[in-house]
């Protein structure tokens, strides 16, 4: 860990702890490294970097909106943490390959398919790009729901602590078995035809989506 990455998780943590009394005990089934992503819910800003500082120091990234980068301090504390800018509203294949960089680094990259901030906690509906990242790279997928912030402003208001939870999916989802592969020339090669995954080569017929 960098001076850096101690000074800005060392502050980030001490507001966190402040705001919110933490249970992530299951945030300790993680493993160590990557490649690896986290898929998680999204309530309210201050979520993110309380999950993400209690994964350190484990190698962890994440993808976040690129406007963010918009503002020269924050800008500074992102790239310490080399989290990931995505641009919203388009497929954001840079961003995309940079993720699939970091998990090749054995990185854990945390994903919020939801794309947005929900504040009421009802998922809203997901985006593909981290199970795209899943079939590229083969690493396993592990769900992590936080609950607890979705009142957190009116706590503070009258400077309360909120309870907050990060619990586990009971497994992870592997999508090294995925797709299968062409009983004759052992091809994985498919392309996305809406609303199956078609196989590339001449001898398979169209593979079901996986659930």
């Amino acid at each position: 860990m960098t001076l850096s990455q101690w000074f800005v998780g060392t502050t980030l943590k001490t507001i966190t702890d402040l705001m919110f009394r933490v249970d992530g005990s299951e945030l300790a089934k993680i493993p160590s490294h990557g490649p690896l992503i986290l898929i998680t819910n999204h309530v309210h800003m201050p979520e993110i970097p309380t999950l993400f500082l209690r994964l350190v120091p484990r190698p962890v990234t994440g993808m976040l909106l690129a406007s963010r980068w918009d503002n020269a301090l924050l800008r500074w504390m992102l790239n310490t943490f080399h989290i990931i800018p995505l641009r919203r509203g388009e497929a954001d294949l840079a961003g995309l390959r940079l993720g699939l960089k970091m998990l090749n680094k054995g990185y854990i990259v945390i994903v919020d398919p939801e794309g947005t901030r929900s504040h009421d906690g009802r998922l809203q509906a997901g985006r593909a790009g981290a199970v795209l990242m899943a079939l590229r790279s083969g690493a396993p997928l592990i769900p992590v729901v936080h609950y607890g912030s979705e009142n957190y402003m009116q706590n503070l208001r009258r400077l309360r602590r909120t309870d907050f939870t990060s619990s586990l999916a009971n497994h992870s989802t592997s999508t090294r078995s995925w797709p299968p592969r062409c009983t004759t020339c052992a091809s994985r090669s498919l392309t996305r035809s809406w609303p199956r995954w078609q196989p590339c080569c001449r001898h398979s017929t169209a593979a079901p989506t996986p659930t």
